[in-house]
C-alpha cells in the first residue's frame, strides 16, 4: 500500500476544513483557499512548490488558475483532475 509523506488539503469551505481538522489525521495539513483569488493562488503555490502529486477537485466552474499554480510546482508529477463536465 502506498503512503503519502505530506498531504496539503485546500478547499474554499470553511467548514469543509474544519471537518477534516477535527479528525487530527496524521501528516494532513488542511486550510482553506479561495481558488479564483490571484494572491490566495500564489500563497498556495508557495506551499505547494515541493508537492509531487496533486490531486484536484475544483469547483463546477473549473480551476482557471491551474497553469499558474503548476508552473511553480517544480516536483509534480502527476495531476489527477475530476471534472464535473463530462466532456472535459
Amino acid at each position: 500500500s502506498f503512503k503519502f509523506k505530506d498531504i496539503l488539503a485546500v478547499e474554499g469551505s470553511a467548514d469543509a476544513v474544519l471537518t477534516l481538522t477535527e479528525k487530527k489525521l496524521k501528516n494532513v495539513k488542511s486550510e482553506v483557499i479561495n481558488l479564483f483569488s490571484d494572491k490566495a493562488v500564489k500563497r498556495l503555490a508557495q506551499k505547494a512548490q515541493n508537492l509531487e502529486i496533486m490531486f484536484l477537485d475544483p469547483p463546477r466552474d473549473g480551476f482557471e488558475k491551474i497553469e499558474e499554480l503548476v508552473l511553480k510546482m517544480k516536483n509534480l508529477k502527476t495531476i489527477l483532475y475530476v471534472s464535473c463536465d463530462l466532456h472535459t
